[in-house]
């Protein structure tokens, strides 16, 4: 099995592999523009590792919520490899591939800032699974931070990984939850002001 799994929804790269026997996680982060970047540095990494395009059997990209012209790159790109090379897709919220990253365990909360006094947020449950307990969504500030309770807070530092991505993406595909290409949508949740997002933005420090 080689899963291809990608973020574009900060201002941070993100390209993993798992493939081979030694089921190795290969990751490839870059500080350039993911809208710019991303077919470059997939093919830089599936070079690295001599993987074939052919060889990809899966695709796990980040829906977001984040940058609005990341997220269509990403969602495009994972399309196209559906298309042209047959792969399967499964789709991961960005706020889960930060909760994952974090290396956070038990009840943990990700927030970020989704301007006009609003965030988006999320929860998860971390342990042997990974379990989602409130589901991404847009918040006000106090609001989420009510239904939250005594959790675990991800830094405000952590970017999204790819290999978090797929790493969750994983039980996805062992249960065959794959999203058909046609319905591969960015989660946006903030769609009325997603042309002005420049991707997940901390908000400073959680209380």
């Amino acid at each position: 099995m080689t899963l291809l799994a990608f973020d574009t929804s900060s201002r941070r790269l993100s390209v993993a592999l798992l493939a081979g026997p030694a089921a190795a996680w290969r990751e490839s982060e870059s500080g350039d523009s993911p809208s710019e970047m991303l077919i470059v540095t997939i093919d830089g990494l599936c070079r690295k590792h001599k993987i074939k395009p052919a060889d990809i059997h899966f695709v796990a990209v980040g829906l977001g919520p984040g940058s609005f012209t990341g997220l269509r790159v990403g969602v495009m790109t994972a399309k196209m490899l559906a298309v042209t090379l047959g792969a399967k897709v499964v789709g991961i919220s960005s706020l889960a591939a930060l909760a994952h990253a974090s290396g956070l365990k038990g009840r943990v909360a990700v927030m970020r800032d989704a301007r006009k006094g609003m965030v988006y947020g999320a929860s998860y449950d971390i342990g042997e699974k990974f379990k989602e307990i409130i589901k991404p969504g847009l918040f006000s500030r106090e609001d989420f931070l009510k239904q939250v309770g005594s959790v675990e807070w991800v830094p405000e530092d952590t970017f999204p990984s790819a290999a978090s991505i797929g790493k969750i993406a994983l039980d996805l595909i062992r249960n065959k939850k794959f999203i058909p290409p046609e319905k591969l949508e960015p989660l946006y949740l903030h769609p009325r002001d997603c042309n002005v997002t420049r991707g997940l933005t901390p908000l400073g420090k959680q209380r």
